[in-house]
């Protein structure tokens, strides 16, 4: 059998009305800067507010939103994200909708204790995370990324006009709250093809020549629930 590492350093809240824990849990810190995407959904179902007013609850908890993630993360919203955590005193960052405002959160809180730009942290550049960034609590809209989960955040470089990632440990949120009530909203486009995102994943985890057998229990299973459930979601 080959060597392996398994490690999940997350703390997932997992189920129906969990996002309402929010407001009696723990929090790494009384001001957050909450990093969401620049569409409709998430204010036009209330989520957003809903986290301003949960987390204010939590022992007056401040917010300042940065609201203009857009479905590729942008390296220039990432400087301007951080920018506002700077200047704002935020200490820590919440992460609120899909994949995109989740990996430009990640991104955010490492340049919060790291010198240099973004680019210069994507594959390739100049610089390596070598510590770990501001807490991080992501909560999903969706299903597919993983981003809550993973240790990368994809981000494009308008400049070069690729995608590349930063990829570290210590970019993987410290809490992700995943609420499934917070996707029955979604349009029905959007719940086929993040659930067919997040089957891709599952079937690449498992067929890949770096497969383990902690990780082929959490993709077969992801498998077989998803079978099970995507026609009708």
């Amino acid at each position: 059998m080959e060597k392996f590492d398994f490690y999940i350093p997350t703390r997932v809240l997992f189920g129906p009305g969990k996002l309402d824990e929010l407001a009696v849990a723990k929090l790494p810190g009384q001001k957050a800067l909450i990093v969401t995407t620049a569409g409709k959904s998430v204010k036009k179902y209330g989520y957003l507010d809903r986290v301003v007013e949960l987390l204010k609850k939590n022992h007056g908890t401040q917010s300042v939103v940065f609201d203009k993630v857009l479905p590729n993360p942008l390296l220039s919203h990432v400087r301007e994200a951080a920018a506002l955590c700077r200047a704002e005193g935020c200490d820590f960052v919440v992460g609120l909708g899909g994949g995109s405002p989740i990996d430009t959160a990640k991104a955010v809180c490492m340049l919060m204790t790291h010198e240099g730009s973004c680019r210069d942290y994507l594959f390739g550049g100049s610089k390596t995370v070598t510590k770990p960034g501001m807490p991080l609590i992501a909560i999903p809209t969706t299903a597919g990324s993983g981003s809550e989960m993973t240790a990368a955040a994809v981000i494009e470089d308008q400049q070069k006009n690729v995608k590349l990632s930063i990829t570290s440990p210590y970019l993987v949120p410290k809490i992700a709250v995943i609420d499934p009530q917070l996707q029955t909203g979604m349009p029905p486009f959007i719940t086929a093809t993040t659930g067919m995102d997040a089957l891709t994943h599952a079937i690449e985890s498992y067929v890949s020549k770096r497969e383990n057998p902690v990780a082929d229990l959490f993709a077969l299973k992801a498998i077989k629930l998803i079978a099970r459930s995507i026609r009708a979601a």
